[in-house]
């Protein structure tokens, strides 16, 4: 589950790696051969992400708002801008 929450604040943040409870699981008892088979390696980049979120943005986070949601669109340029401003703020505190 990934959460966006409006009232959070960003910082300070930690780079992670994206893995599911299963792939966790299965690497704890050694069995990267089924993490590999079911394509469970962790998240890598946001296209990889949003293609997955995107089906649930869309259709089941409408009906439960209380106003319009922002176009699905406007919302992946928005993720790929602020990852890259994380990104470039990390490479710029970098040693």
């Amino acid at each position: 589950m990934i959460e966006i929450n409006t009232y959070g604040n960003p910082y300070p943040y930690v780079n992670q790696k994206i893995t599911s409870f299963i792939s966790d699981y299965l690497t704890s008892v050694n069995r990267q051969d089924l993490i590999e088979e079911y394509e469970l390696n962790p998240l890598k980049e946001f296209p990889t992400l949003w293609s997955g979120l995107r089906p649930t943005y869309r259709f089941e986070l409408t009906p439960l708002a209380f106003s319009e949601i922002p176009n699905e669109q406007l919302i992946a340029e928005s993720f790929i801008r602020i990852m890259e401003k994380l990104s470039d703020h990390q490479n710029f505190n970098s040693p």
